[in-house]
């Protein structure tokens, strides 16, 4: 019988944190348990301890990685014209193309 390779820890927490997304999206953080992370992302509750210290680094996650995409739409837009009404508009449309990417952030 062969062996299953083992996949690197990073390819399980962006499983786990992606699943994490789409209940948060859905449910709120609030009303998301571990429990319902784990089940979504195919793990059990204990496996999901070995890849994040709890809920809040799972949030944490996902709001760095946001943001870093906010920072690569901006810096784009920076890079890309050379007037600053040009620079503006593009980020400007960066902004609205991150909120329709990660409309949770924007929710009340």
């Amino acid at each position: 019988m062969a062996r299953r390779k083992k996949e690197p820890r990073s390819v399980h927490r962006e499983k786990i944190a992606s699943a994490a997304s789409v209940l948060f999206m859905d449910k709120g953080i609030a009303s998301t348990s571990m429990d319902d992370i784990a089940k979504a992302a195919g793990y059990s509750k204990a496996t999901l301890y070995v890849y994040f210290e709890n809920k809040e680094e799972i949030v944490g996650i996902l709001v760095l990685n946001s943001m870093k995409k906010l920072y690569h739409y901006i810096a784009s837009a920076l890079e890309q014209q050379e007037t600053t009404k040009e620079r503006y508009d593009l980020i400007c449309r960066g902004l609205v193309q991150y909120q329709e990417e990660f409309p949770f952030y924007f929710k009340r």
